[in-house]
């Protein structure tokens, strides 16, 4: 769950990098109130999706969560989102070791990427 301009950068990503159609990818916050169930996908600010999204999740059949920059999630203002109901879970994070709240709700690191091996990927 980004802030509003990754919100915004993550519904073109989804739209380019997906077989969705941008009519497809919704956005919850941000000046708009997109519902899971007008969209397949949903891209949420945080704060809203803390408000929003538990309750709204109770009304879709499948649900993947994935939080952007996850550890914002743990606070005590943001972490009713991480109660979602979900099937899949998943957390990207610059610093997962610092993920001890989130880690439990997410699960454990499954992949790392430094920035050594960025860099060298380009």
């Amino acid at each position: 769950m980004p802030t509003e301009a990754l919100a915004r950068q993550w519904r073109t990503a989804i739209s380019r990098h997906t077989s969705l159609r941008s009519s497809e990818i919704g956005l919850l916050g941000a000046g708009s109130s997109d519902t899971l169930s007008s969209c397949r996908a949903l891209v949420a600010v945080l704060n809203t999706a803390a408000d929003c999204l538990p309750e709204m999740a109770k009304t879709v059949r499948l649900l993947m969560l994935v939080a952007e920059e996850c550890r914002r999630a743990a606070a005590p203002t943001f972490s009713r989102v991480l109660n979602t109901r979900a099937d899949f879970r998943m957390g990207l994070s610059a610093t997962p070791d610092r993920e001890q709240k989130v880690g439990l709700s997410l699960g454990n690191v499954v992949f790392t990427f430094s920035l050594r091996v960025a860099r060298v990927a380009g």
